[in-house]
């Protein structure tokens, strides 16, 4: 007997099953009934303010409260609208920033954009200085639950971004200078060149 249960206890496998102890991240479609990401009758009357007045465009700034905390100063979204000065509605090419990062690649895809368009499109150049993650006030967090609170934060942060950038659009496709049929907004690291108009 004792011979049996030996080979049987060397021979047989109990099999639990894992349980999670929480829910497993489930994909979400952007735009779906009841998305964070949706907001009705909130568009944006930003302050304007022309700045320079050349042969070709005219430049101003844009900005407007933010629909939530989107960590930049003031809390609010800012802007430069190079308006053309070519006839009629025209195209409008929203051009985004790598928030917080560096200038240098929006700076070159509205420049590009404005040499090309000569004044035949309109060019809306987002400006976003601080960063909508912010990984030093992360590192500076003392607690589990602060660091989840803060995460959270940061995510709120980008979804606020999403929000003002998707008023913005609609703000744009009412002005009279804007084709709302042609609103582009390229991707950033995309050759003037590739956006067609």
């Amino acid at each position: 007997l004792l011979v049996v249960l030996a080979i049987v206890g060397c021979s047989a496998r109990i099999h639990t099953a894992f349980v999670p102890a929480y829910e497993p991240a489930r994909p979400m479609l952007v735009g779906a009934a009841g998305s964070k990401f949706d907001y009705v009758d909130n568009l944006p009357h930003p302050e304007y303010a022309v700045m320079v007045d050349e042969a070709s465009y005219r430049i101003g700034s844009l900005a407007f409260p933010s629909i939530g905390e989107n960590g930049q100063d003031g809390n609010l979204v800012t802007a430069r609208y190079f308006r053309g000065k070519g006839p009629g509605a025209k195209p409008l090419v929203i051009v985004l920033p790598i928030w917080g990062i560096h200038e240098y690649p929006s700076e070159t895809m509205a420049e590009g954009l404005r040499e090309r368009g000569d004044g035949r499109v309109n060019v809306l150049q987002v400006l976003g200085d601080q960063p909508l993650f912010d990984f030093e006030a992360i590192s500076r967090v003392s607690s589990e639950a602060a660091f989840h609170a803060m995460v959270d934060r940061m995510v709120d942060r980008f979804v606020a971004t999403v929000i003002d950038i998707r008023r913005l659009v609609d703000w744009a496709e009412g002005r009279p200078e804007v084709d709302p049929q042609r609103v582009a907004l390229p991707p950033l690291g995309a050759r003037p060149q590739q956006c067609r108009h």
